[in-house]
């Protein structure tokens, strides 16, 4: 029998590079795979024994065109980014949570659409 448990585990992002898994108590290190073949450096964090939930952060970069740049072609604002996040905000995903409050609502769709105004930096 092992003397520790590991767990190896691949699991492909949403539109807005987010991704849920169960995990249990214990060490961990993440690393996100780019699809141009690149590797993030690790994120290592500990699960104590009884906590509920655990957020972890990796950041890659932004999308070329800033946040609201969330589906192909990615460097172009386009009806695809709109589409993808009001299929986000309809199904009540969590990752169109953009003002925080543990909801996706109309008013995250405002953030989402004045982001996307703004243009391209």
């Amino acid at each position: 029998m092992l003397a520790e448990w590991t767990t190896d585990e691949i699991v492909q992002t949403d539109p807005l590079g987010v991704v849920a898994s169960r995990v249990f108590h214990g060490a961990y290190s993440v690393r996100a795979s780019l699809l141009d073949g690149g590797v993030s450096e690790p994120v290592e964090f500990i699960v104590e024994p009884g906590e509920e939930a655990v957020e972890i952060v990796v950041v890659l970069a932004t999308p070329a065109c800033g946040l609201a740049d969330i589906a192909p072609p990615l460097g172009v604002l386009d009806s695809a980014d709109n589409g993808v996040f009001i299929g986000l905000v309809e199904t009540g995903d969590p990752a169109a949570d953009l003002d925080g409050d543990g909801l996706a609502t109309m008013l995250d769709l405002i953030e989402h659409l004045r982001v996307f105004d703004a243009g391209c930096p």
